[in-house]
């Protein structure tokens, strides 16, 4: 999945109900569980062990949805270095329904060399 950079409320809204088609999917018991990965461009939101903190409306939106589609978010770690000075976000994300199927989550390093750069998961 991806969402563009500073994208507006409309898309994150497009983001969560494709996020709550795929916890329909899990009810109407067509899968048994569903992991979702992309770049969702939130790099206002603070991940944390049990879940993220945002104050943007935005990202506050897209927590919750989230939440409504009893999905958890599995890298714990900077997905993307940009500029001169390597800052580091964590952009990329691993959705899922059932974390504890998710054994490991390792980063590769990025392609070529780069002032912006993801890294592969």
């Amino acid at each position: 999945m991806y969402r563009p950079p500073r994208s507006n409320g409309f898309v994150t809204e497009c983001v969560n109900d494709s996020l709550k088609e795929a916890r329909k999917m899990i009810e109407n018991k067509i899968y048994d569980a569903v992991v979702v990965c992309g770049d969702f461009n939130f790099p206002e939101i603070s991940w944390t062990c049990d879940g993220g903190n945002a104050s943007g409306e935005n990202e506050m939106r897209f927590l919750e949805g989230l939440d409504e589609s009893f999905m958890i978010q599995c890298v714990d770690f900077p997905t993307f270095l940009y500029g001169k000075n390597g800052d580091l976000s964590l952009l990329d994300l691993l959705l899922t329904s059932e974390p504890e199927r998710v054994l490991e989550v390792n980063a590769l390093p990025p392609l070529g060399e780069a002032d912006k750069a993801h890294v592969f998961l």
